[in-house]
C-alpha cells in the first residue's frame, strides 16, 4: 500500500508525506518499503521514499544495516534530483551511516557533486565533507571539492559552503 501510495502522488507535498509517514511509521517493514521506494528506479517512489527515509532516521537515529545496504546498492540508479537531495541531506547529517559502504557512497557523493543541479551539487560537497571527516581517506578528497565548491557561482552552493567547519 505505501509503494502505491508514493507511486500515485508524483507531486507529494511534504504535509502529504508527512500524513503517510505518520499512519506508517509504526509499521514493521516501513523501513524496508522505504528502501526499497528509494531503490526502485521509479522517481516517484525514489523521492518519496527518501523524504521518508530521512524523516525516519531523523526520528530513529538509524536504519538495520540490511535496509541500509538496499538503499546503498541502489544508489547509482537513483534519478530523481529531489530523491539525491534527500539522500545528501540525510549523508551530511548522519555521516555514520557511511560506515557501511564509504566507497559506493562516495560514488554516489561525486555524481552528485558534479551534477547539474545546484541544490543537489551544495548538499554533496557537505556530505563528502563529513565523509571526509569520518574517513581519512576521502579527506583530501573532500578539500578538493570544497575548494571546486568555493568557484562554484550558485549562491546556494556558497551559502551551504559557509556551514562546513
Amino acid at each position: 500500500m505505501l509503494l502505491d501510495d508514493l507511486e500515485s502522488e508524483p507531486k507529494a507535498t511534504v504535509a502529504w508525506l508527512e500524513r503517510i509517514y505518520r499512519r506508517e511509521a509504526g509499521r514493521k517493514n516501513f523501513s524496508h518499503d522505504l528502501a526499497e521506494a528509494v531503490a526502485s528506479g521509479s522517481p516517484a517512489l525514489e523521492r518519496g521514499g527518501a523524504w521518508l527515509l530521512r524523516r525516519l532516521v531523523a526520528e530513529k537515529g538509524s536504519l538495520s544495516a540490511t535496509d541500509w545496504e538496499l538503499v546503498v546498492d541502489g544508489l547509482a540508479g537513483v534519478r530523481s534530483w529531489l530523491a539525491r537531495l534527500e539522500l545528501c541531506q540525510l549523508l551530511a547529517g548522519h555521516p555514520e551511516m557511511t560506515e557501511a559502504a564509504p566507497e559506493a557512497i562516495a560514488v554516489f557523493l561525486r555524481k552528485c557533486a558534479d551534477g547539474p543541479n545546484i541544490f543537489v551539487r551544495a548538499w554533496a560537497v557537505t556530505a563528502f565533507h563529513a565523509l571526509g571527516k569520518r574517513h581519512r581517506a576521502y579527506g583530501a578528497e573532500a578539500k578538493r571539492w570544497v575548494a571546486k565548491a568555493r568557484k562554484d557561482p550558485a549562491k546556494s552552493v556558497q551559502a551551504r559552503l559557509r556551514h562546513l567547519t
